[in-house]
């Protein structure tokens, strides 16, 4: 019996609250709303809603309307750790066309409120740990072999109190040296932000390095070179460390010693040599002709030089075919 009591007194609940909703718009017409706007006030997200700006007070028969009002949008924030204004007759206007333009609103004599965003602070300084383990996980430079210093580590920035996670991004090259730049994204419910960060990576590491003088166009041996730690971080080209690289190439320029050796200051020995002994191979149909020359410059396969047929010694162009030979180039005679 107990059970069946309950029951009903809880229909009997549910049917008033059903009474008062369909009555609302009716009582809101009799009962006033009045907004006692704040001079200033502060939210913590991007959204600014009436109860964060103002006390609403109005008759217990529309109480429901009143947990309706609290939560009526009337506005974005200002960034995070910023400030903005906001006009209370805008807000009156806007309560109106969205939720009942029937609504008796009264308000104090508040024209405008001061609205801040709160925020977290946060310096770059914070996330060292974050920003180096990043680093160390791209960086294929051997441990030991450099050195990450982070130029604006005291920059500051701020964000909205609600949690976040932070995210380092923006290497693309695996052996950085020198300036480099990343970004540090804070991510939040409420949006993203992008804080610069500027690191200086600084590299020593084993190079090759030239220990005797090597004559331009001479070619380079063991006794030439030697691995020595060199201070790169600045260093314009990129520095050759495996001596299969550089034995057996040609010097592009003479190489005093404690010159780091890179792919600009040597080159492959060429094809054909000046005063190399060559042929010239011609053909005509089925006929194929060959005859001696000097190579009158270097040349590698593929490019055109001048050579000196040794028979009638008449200076031709020539193309370089493979080692040691070269055809003739179009329109030349032997």
């Amino acid at each position: 019996m107990r059970q069946w009591t309950g029951i009903s007194q809880t229909i009997k609940s549910v049917r008033v609250q059903l009474l008062v909703l369909a009555l609302l718009p009716c009582v809101a017409l009799s009962s006033p709303v009045h907004l006692a706007f704040y001079q200033q006030a502060s939210v913590d997200s991007k959204d600014i809603f009436l109860g964060d700006i103002a006390r609403i007070t109005c008759a217990k028969e529309i109480a429901l309307l009143k947990q309706k009002l609290v939560k009526v949008k009337v506005g974005q924030s200002a960034p995070a750790g910023f400030s903005r204004f906001l006009n209370t007759h805008d807000v009156i206007k806007s309560i109106r066309m969205t939720q009942d333009n029937s609504l008796n609103i009264s308000s104090n004599n508040i024209d405008r409120i001061k609205i801040v965003t709160g925020s977290h602070k946060g310096t770059v300084e914070d996330f060292r740990a974050t920003i180096g383990n990043y680093l160390e996980s791209h960086i294929k430079w051997d441990k030991g072999d450099y050195s990450i210093h982070i130029e604006n580590a005291n920059k500051s920035w701020h964000c909205y109190k609600s949690k976040y996670t932070v995210e380092v991004e923006g290497l693309d090259d695996d052996y950085p040296r020198g300036t480099v730049r990343l970004i540090l994204k804070i991510v939040q419910e409420e949006g993203e932000r992008i804080i610069p960060v500027i690191c200086k990576i600084s590299v020593t590491t084993p190079v090759l390095c030239v220990s005797s003088k090597v004559s331009r166009n001479n070619q380079i041996r063991s006794n030439h070179i030697q691995l020595v730690n060199r201070d790169i971080t600045h260093f314009r080209f990129i520095p050759l460390v495996e001596e299969s690289d550089v034995l057996g190439k040609v010097a592009r320029m003479t190489l005093t010693p404690g010159t780091i050796l890179h792919t600009h200051c040597i080159r492959s020995k060429p094809d054909v040599a000046k005063g190399d002994i060559i042929e010239i191979a011609l053909q005509k149909g089925r006929i194929k002709i060959s005859m001696p020359a000097r190579a009158r410059e270097d040349g590698y396969i593929g490019e055109d030089v001048w050579v000196e047929n040794l028979q009638s010694h008449k200076i031709i162009k020539a193309t370089v075919l493979r080692k040691g030979i070269v055809y003739l180039s179009r329109g030349e005679a032997p």
